[in-house]
């Protein structure tokens, strides 16, 4: 069985970020591969819904 990755192009784009519910926390993460794969990294935050950064 063959395995093919399929590259995904998007164009850029305004993103915007929305505060969660009071009383609640909300957790933004993305992460990205090498094309060979030999290396990954990955990343996050966590915000109240005042904006705060929390870890």
């Amino acid at each position: 069985m063959s395995h093919s990755l399929q590259h995904v192009y998007h164009k850029n784009r305004l993103s915007k970020w929305s505060p969660p519910a009071t009383d609640t926390i909300k957790i933004n993460f993305d992460g990205a591969v090498l094309e060979k794969g030999s290396e990954v990294g990955i990343g996050g935050v966590a915000r109240d819904s005042s904006g705060a950064v929390l870890a």
